[in-house]
């Protein structure tokens, strides 16, 4: 529905009779809408206000809904008991008498004949449910009906009974003609199963469907025949004995045979394991084997190399080091399985940095590479480093540290929580500070909370009171607010 524009003195008395005639449904506000730099862009008195694009703002006041252009002396659309929700920039949805709607944020008129039960994104384009059928891109050109979906972030796939449109992240489509009612696809969305074939979605050759298979890493078809285990892929093809097979990454696959065990690797690679006891994946391309002997690593080309004997547990790898424990004491091994530091602590944290946190008794320190104390251990608990620094605690209280050891921030707080990418939030007898990226204190702590708002901004509340603060700690709007919003997708704040 759409209606005539209304001259802005008759507009305003519109507004002041719609809040007398409405007072029972709700309690309105005196919001203002200024960019992120605090720089004003209206004012308008409503029960609540958002932004649908950088143009289009609704307003709810009591039943009535109303949509403006940049200033509320522009509407442009209204209606009662309707309900806006945002969608992209150039639609959005309305739901109305228990329907949802399309609504064009150009035309500012809704998308005739559609009408959804359930509306969603995929890569910023709409998905609209109705009954029992799907609609994709409802309204455009390229809009596609499909009984039903599958989506992954890459991907997106539209079944019917005529066939399957397999649409990326580009928007390209491409068709298979997909027979039968069950229709099926590999659970990485590679494959889609025509007929008695898997076929690639893009390139490659289709591989025949077999009985018992199941789907390992991105394209591989595993099928058990007889007494015969195989592999099918768009490159490999190899045929193994065995009696069953499990998976364990996307690397690597567990071969069970009556006699024996075999890692099969996506080169192609079939190693043979005598009676593994535990099987650790170290990175995406090397496993640690258990075996009666002792830890092997394991590499996707079939490389075998013998871990140090005492070890009895192994971690990940973290900067060319394994985390290790032999008897109750940690330490650290190489790739090659030597130990590069032996194993003496009573815990350790994996390397971040060129240092790793290890534990003496009670406390907490820092070492290098070559084994070295950088930091002797002195704290109750620390965390890795992150950008130069550590967060330590000892008695209960927090500090910040640098690779040296030096107090960036003393040992005086009750906590200290990075906040990414912008600094940290300090707490101090039960009160909230900010201190920025480079250690220095911005906002010394006497508030009640401090949110991220965005990348330069911070919400600060108080009293039960709100502003917003720069991380220089400078005020964009001090503490004279009921709520700040941030609204980042259409760089707005709307404050009340």
């Amino acid at each position: 529905m759409s209606f005539k524009r209304l001259p802005k003195k008759q507009f305003f008395f519109v507004l002041i009779f719609i809040l007398n005639l409405n007072q029972g449904y709700g309690q309105p506000k005196n919001w203002k809408c200024t960019d992120l730099e605090g720089k004003l862009k209206f004012s308008v008195f409503a029960d609540s206000l958002f932004a649908l694009n950088e143009d289009i703002y609704c307003i709810s006041l009591g039943r009535e809904t109303i949509l403006f252009n940049k200033s509320p002396f522009q509407p442009v659309w209204r209606e009662k008991n309707a309900g806006f929700q945002p969608g992209n920039k150039e639609k959005c949805f309305l739901k109305l008498n228990g329907k949802i709607q399309i609504f064009d944020l150009l035309t500012l008129k809704t998308l005739q004949g559609y009408l959804f039960s359930k509306v969603e994104l995929w890569r910023n384009q709409i998905l609209g449910k109705r009954e029992n059928v799907w609609v994709f891109q409802p309204g455009l050109p390229t809009e596609m009906v499909a009984d039903s979906i599958k989506a992954s972030e890459r991907l997106l796939f539209l079944y019917s009974k005529r066939g399957l449109v397999c649409v990326d992240s580009n928007l390209n489509q491409s068709y298979y003609p997909v027979s039968g009612e069950k229709i099926e696809i590999s659970p990485w969305l590679n494959y889609v199963k025509s007929d008695s074939n898997w076929t690639p979605v893009g390139q490659g050759k289709a591989i025949k469907q077999f009985e018992s298979a199941f789907w390992w890493n991105k394209d591989f078809l595993i099928d058990k025949n007889k007494d015969s285990i195989q592999f099918k892929s768009q490159s490999i093809s190899f045929s193994k004995r065995g009696d069953s097979v499990a998976y364990i990454n996307q690397s690597f696959a567990l071969l069970f045979s009556a006699k024996n065990q075999f890692l099969i690797t996506t080169s192609g690679k079939s190693i043979r394991i005598p009676n593994p006891e535990n099987i650790v994946q170290i990175e995406d391309t090397m496993l640690a084997v258990k075996t009666s002997k002792g830890y092997l690593f394991v590499g996707i080309s079939g490389q075998k190399t013998k871990v140090n004997g005492s070890v009895s547990a192994l971690g990940m790898v973290y900067e060319g080091l394994i985390s290790s424990k032999a008897g109750r004491r940690y330490g650290f091994v190489d790739r090659s399985g030597y130990i590069r530091i032996a194993c003496r602590y009573d815990s350790t944290l994996n390397f971040e940095e060129g240092l790793a946190a290890i534990k003496l008794g009670n406390f907490w320190g820092f070492v290098d590479k070559d084994e070295k104390i950088k930091i002797q251990p002195n704290f109750s608990s620390v965390t890795s480093f992150q950008n130069g620094f550590s967060i330590v605690s000892k008695d209960g209280k927090y500090g910040l540290i640098d690779k040296s050891g030096y107090f960036l921030l003393p040992l005086v707080y009750d906590s200290i929580l990075k906040m990414p990418g912008k600094g940290w939030r300090i707490v101090k007898n039960s009160w909230s500070g900010f201190a920025n990226t480079n250690a220095q204190i911005t906002i010394t702590p006497r508030f009640f909370n401090i949110i991220e708002a965005n990348t330069n901004l911070l919400k600060i509340c108080r009293d039960g009171k709100t502003g917003i603060f720069y991380k220089n700690g400078k005020p964009l709007f001090d503490l004279n607010f009921e709520d700040i919003q941030i609204d980042n997708h259409n760089f707005n704040l709307f404050i009340f």
